[in-house]
């Protein structure tokens, strides 16, 4: 008799002021989920939660404890609310890091030699984080251990 496989398990942390006011429509739950499930993947719980640093790090600490991925959607930018990358490394016990690829990469985006501090932001990784590429994608896409930060 043959085992049936279990199937792969994700969540997703929407972090946003805006998503709870109801001042912006959140589409990327509806798009993740039908992409997950194309895959055959389950996507198994979505959290939407403030920009408040210590929710989102409990937030993504617990999902990424009970699921095989998690994906944050929200909060990665030069903004002066952006706290998602701190509160993921917090979550996963790392540092933010400066990632030399993307600090190259951006300075020749920007076609500068020093980084203003807001651009430099963009290339601070949790430490240990895996880079990649996709097919269509100028910029890539960061995993942090089994956790996805999305923009």
């Amino acid at each position: 008799m043959e085992q049936a496989t279990k199937p792969v398990t994700a969540a997703l942390v929407i972090i946003g002021n805006e998503i709870l006011s109801g001042k912006v429509e959140e589409a990327n739950a509806r798009y993740l989920a039908q992409e997950l499930f194309v895959m055959g993947w389950h996507l198994m719980e979505i959290a939407v939660v403030p920009d408040h640093h210590q929710t989102v790090v409990q937030s993504v600490r617990r999902l990424a404890a009970i699921f095989d991925h998690v994906f944050t959607s929200g909060g990665v930018g030069p903004t002066h609310d952006d706290i998602t990358l701190d509160a993921v490394a917090e979550a996963m016990g790392k540092q933010l890091v400066v990632s030399p690829v993307l600090e190259l990469l951006l300075r020749k985006f920007y076609g500068v030699e020093l980084l203003t501090p807001s651009q430099a932001r963009l290339a601070m990784v949790p430490e240990g984080a895996v880079l990649h590429y996709g097919q269509a994608s100028q910029y890539p896409q960061m995993m942090v251990d089994n956790v996805y930060p999305l923009p």
